[in-house]
């Protein structure tokens, strides 16, 4: 949730990431809610809470892969494909 007590890294504009500690965070401190913010777009459900541990991880393969694939962001299966083929 983006509320007053959540934090910001990045500029949401372009890309940032929203974390907010999960209300019981006394109990449980490896849950809160993260979120991508891209373009001003929040990506996700706000109520959505997750694991950090599998979040991050989540979020360091994401970037491992985009790394290793900056020419070719897109699955190939979709090349020939118009976008309302591929939303279909």
């Amino acid at each position: 949730m983006i509320e007053n007590s959540s934090k910001l890294f990045g500029d949401k504009s372009t890309f940032a990431i929203s974390y907010k500690p999960y209300e019981n965070s006394k109990d449980i401190h490896d849950v809160a809610y993260c979120h991508f913010i891209l373009g001003e777009h929040f990506i996700g459900s706000p109520d959505e809470c997750c694991l950090l541990g599998t979040w991050t991880l989540f979020v360091d393969k994401f970037k491992r892969h985009l790394e290793s694939n900056r020419t070719n962001l897109f699955n190939k299966l979709f090349s020939d494909l118009t976008d309302r083929e591929i939303l279909k």
